[in-house]
């Protein structure tokens, strides 16, 4: 009886353990899906500066060593220059180094300029002569995230009527440099 007994114990003990409720955790998920494109992008920086340039030769006078320009890009992009006539410059004067009063910081009144435009090159593009319109400088494709790094020349042609100026009196320009994604 006694086995009889522990039999009906194990078939109530299985049946029992069937009538629970099995416990588990239920989940559920779902995705969210993210596209996108980044806008086109282009960062450039001018470092350096020419000041106190003598132009000693009759013919070209270059500086090589003082400007340099960093390109960053994640398109095709490039690089055009002009002469903008900042800072109240004659229209006369354009892309040519013009007189400049430096105690007054402004052009002279009736400035004098080379007679010769300043020309502008990279190490990798031919020399660009300044205007007042864009004229492309250099162009490439996306860059590293370091970007690329160009040494600019500065090409300044000095003929025998381009007129010595007075003590307090240089010959300026600004160079506008304007990139562009393609």
């Amino acid at each position: 009886m006694h086995s009889k007994y522990l039999a009906l114990m194990i078939v109530l003990t299985v049946c029992g353990c069937g009538l629970v409720s099995p416990v588990f955790a239920y989940t559920d998920s779902d995705v969210a899906i993210i596209s996108c494109n980044p806008l086109t992008a282009i960062d450039i920086v001018i470092g350096g500066e020419i000041s106190n340039w003598t132009l000693s030769n009759i013919g070209d006078n270059i500086d090589d060593t003082s400007l340099n320009m960093t390109v960053r890009a994640n398109t095709d992009w490039a690089v055009v220059i002009k002469d903008a006539l900042n800072d109240d410059k004659p229209a006369d004067s354009v892309g040519n180094m013009t007189e400049w009063i430096i105690g007054e910081m402004k052009y002279a009144d009736d400035p004098r300029w080379l007679l010769t435009p300043i020309r502008i090159a990279t190490e990798t593009s031919p020399y660009v002569s300044l205007t007042g319109d864009e004229q492309l400088l250099i162009q490439g494709s996306n860059t590293p995230l370091g970007g690329f790094l160009y040494h600019l020349r500065v090409n300044q042609f000095l003929r025998l009527a381009d007129d010595r100026l007075q003590t307090g009196e240089t010959y300026r320009i600004v160079v506008t440099f304007i990139a562009n994604n393609l």
